[in-house]
């Protein structure tokens, strides 16, 4: 035993770099290229036969102390582990190790961790933790992280792009409000995530899509489906509150109906709640179209579009850069109208990405200023129904005949609060103008600076771009998010569990991207590309110009505050009044067909105080609409 543990110690020299890579501290070898997320970091091996080198310095390093049979049974992952219990339990420490009892109490604990590792349950995506949110030091975003609900918070249930990883699901983010929740894409298994999350998916009311790629749209018909069963066994349970269920309306680029519909209809899922689906579509002209219909026998499921609030040119190619530059310098860009109910209102306009892609800016109307009760009771009105007559923009008469104004006792208006939220996109240009002065933007990281081109080939942006973006519309906060699997998530954490933090991984790489880049950079060396998204955060924050950069993991709640006065970030969203001036837009108008024909039929309002209408309507037939759906 004594010979086998000098043996091993003797190879202190030789294995350091295999000890700093398990104990986090990076070699020059390895430096920036560590997976975060565990006190032991990890990282992707840059090619077979490099792995291979690292199996067998590892196995070199334990054949002294649990001998040469067991050692060669092991895999991988287990010699990892084994390993690194080796080196890290406490008292075994190489130089601190003393005589024959030190050297078998490694022996057992090392057996012990290789036994427990091998028969440990295989990891799953619901059994994993996940990332930090990782942020470069910014005080007040910290306490604006930490702040209590507000009315507005954001809730990230999908990182991740092309496809999932044990630690960050594809694309989705939940905007939680007073009573009701919106939900900005839904990838696969956004259902799962939400029954994880504090969020009720019975409260969402509203899905807004971005575009139609499937990280962002996969997990929609599930969703649908779990949503109607709620809703109707809600109504059921309360029968006092009416048999009406409240309907859920989906907003998104073209081909979303035709999808929606396929997946209802071709799966025979019957839905016990209204289904409202609006394709945003551009058209010549501004306007009005006809009311939302239905396509399904059972009049549920409710079928229309959007037109741009505004006459503008036609969208460009996504090849066409110079268009795309031009459309953002002139202003002509389209703009709709998804949502305004007189306190927030949701606009959408286009993004430059390889198929019709959207950004949605949400505004929320300046809120009264506050009642200030000193001042009322300094002027005779002590507290009563009058504190709430003032509120509302009365004048009251005090006990002494003193007439009171709202002004004299409510605080200056308070500013209302923008998010923007952006798909993916390699040039935003387009919604410069309605982003300014965002309170939080969320905008997509797919890739480090370094892949500039490929990113713009792909159609999606660097960390770089999004920090310029974010100093161009005056952000206040930006949240990264829609990281490629190349990358790393979250802070190292002594106290985590390695085994649920993507120590284990695949030798080759897992590159999730949907196209080819341009050149030959696949053949680079892999492992210079797998790192932490602190670079990511670093890069965003330098070109912003502040420290109010973080990149989201999953399930990172952000709660947007409300703030009492105005500041430079407010005054930049200049005068919002006319976005909740006039006509009111919150769920379209929807017209049942009496024929239940997919070639069209009479309809009737669901109105009952309107007019029968006995105009013929179209619905969407199958494979109809697919050839048009590749343009706005």
């Amino acid at each position: 035993m004594f010979a086998s543990t000098t043996t091993m110690f003797a190879s202190t020299t030789t294995f350091a770099s295999i000890t700093a890579r398990f104990r986090g501290r990076p070699t020059r070898a390895n430096e920036g290229r560590t997976r975060a997320g565990t006190g032991a970091a990890s990282f992707e091996p840059p090619s077979s036969s490099a792995s291979a080198k690292r199996v067998a310095e590892l196995r070199a390093a334990l054949e002294g102390v649990l001998g040469s049979d067991e050692v060669r049974a092991m895999r991988k992952p287990e010699l990892r582990k084994a390993y690194e219990a080796l080196i890290s339990r406490k008292g075994v420490e190489m130089e601190n190790t003393e005589g024959i009892g030190g050297a078998e109490r490694v022996e057992a604990e090392a057996k012990a961790e290789a036994s427990s590792s091998s028969m440990r349950k295989p990891r799953t995506v619901m059994s994993s933790k996940v990332f930090d949110a990782v942020g470069v030091s910014s005080e007040e975003m910290e306490r604006e992280v930490k702040s209590n609900f507000s009315g507005t918070e954001l809730t990230f249930l999908g990182t991740s792009s092309g496809a999932p990883s044990f630690t960050r699901n594809v694309s989705s983010v939940a905007l939680r409000l007073e009573n009701e929740v919106w939900l900005f894409d839904c990838g696969e298994a956004t259902q799962h995530q939400l029954m994880r999350s504090k969020l009720k998916y019975a409260k969402i009311t509203k899905v807004f899509i971005t575009h139609m790629h499937g990280d962002h749209i996969f997990g929609l018909p599930g969703l649908i489906c779990a949503i109607s069963g709620a809703r109707t066994a809600y109504a059921k349970a309360h029968p006092t509150m009416g048999k009406t269920v409240q309907p859920l309306h989906i907003i998104g680029p073209p081909g979303i109906r035709q999808y929606i519909y396929s997946s209802i209809t071709y799966s025979r899922s019957v839905l016990g709640m209204p289904l409202i689906v609006t394709e945003l579509r551009h058209t010549a002209r501004a306007g009005t179209p006809g009311p939302h219909v239905s396509v399904d026998p059972r009049g549920k499921i409710f079928m229309g579009e959007y037109w741009p609030d505004n006459a503008s040119e036609p969208v460009p190619a996504f090849k066409d850069a110079g268009s795309w530059a031009k459309l953002g310098a002139d202003g002509q860009m389209p703009v709709w109208t998804a949502f305004n109910d007189g306190t927030f209102c949701v606009r959408a306009t286009v993004l430059r990405h390889p198929v019709p892609c959207f950004g949605y800016i949400i505004d929320e109307a300046d809120a009264a200023g506050r009642l200030d009760p000193e001042k009322c009771r300094e002027l005779g009105l002590p507290p009563g129904k009058e504190y709430s007559m003032l509120k509302d923009g009365h004048a009251v008469t005090g006990k002494d005949g003193r007439v009171i104004r709202p002004e004299d006792v409510i605080g200056a208006a308070r500013p209302g609060r923008r998010l923007v939220h952006l798909g993916d996109t390699c040039d935003s240009s387009a919604i410069v103008a309605l982003a300014q002065g965002a309170d939080t933007l969320v905008h997509e990281s797919t890739f480090s600076s370094d892949k500039y081109h490929e990113a713009l080939f792909k159609g999606h942006s660097t960390a770089r771009m999004a920090g310029d973006f974010a100093r161009q519309v005056h952000a206040r906060s930006l949240i990264l998010t829609h990281f490629s699997n190349r990358y790393a998530g979250g802070v190292n954490r002594a106290n985590s569990d390695s085994d649920d933090l993507g120590v284990d991984v695949d030798d080759g790489e897992d590159d999730t991207e949907d196209m080819a880049p341009p050149d030959g950079s696949e053949g680079e060396n892999i492992e210079l590309h797998h790192m932490h998204v602190d670079r990511l955060v670093e890069e965003a924050a330098e070109a912003k110009g502040d420290s109010r950069v973080i990149a989201a993991s999953d399930f990172f709640v952000f709660n947007i505050a409300r703030r009492e006065t105005f500041d430079d970030f407010d005054r930049c969203k200049g005068n919002r009044e006319h976005l909740f001036e006039g006509e009111q837009r919150t769920l379209p108008d929807t017209v049942i067909a009496d024929d239940s024909g997919l070639d069209g039929g009479r309809s009737r309002h669901t109105d009952r105080s309107a007019a029968r209408s006995t105009s013929r309507t179209r619905r969407p037939v199958a494979g109809r609409a697919h050839a048009r759906d590749e343009k706005y």
